[in-house]
C-alpha cells in the first residue's frame, strides 16, 4: 500500500502541466502590471496638455 502512494507522490511531482499553467499566470501578472503603468504614465504625460487647453478654454469663453 505504502509503494502505491509514494508511487503516486513521485509521479505527482514529476507532473509538469501545472507548472506550466504558473508560468502562464506569471506572465499574465507581469503584463497587467506593465498595462497599468504605462495607462499611468501616459495619463501623467497628458495631463499638461488637458491643463493648457483647460485655462485657454477658460480665458477664450470669459
Amino acid at each position: 500500500m505504502s509503494t502505491k502512494v509514494l508511487e503516486k507522490a513521485y509521479t505527482f511531482l514529476r507532473d509538469e502541466r501545472g507548472a506550466t499553467a504558473v508560468e502562464y499566470a506569471m506572465m499574465l501578472v507581469l503584463i497587467i502590471l506593465v498595462s497599468i503603468v504605462a495607462v499611468g504614465a501616459l495619463g501623467l504625460a497628458t495631463e499638461g496638455s488637458f491643463n493648457k487647453f483647460t485655462t485657454t478654454y477658460d480665458s477664450v469663453t470669459k
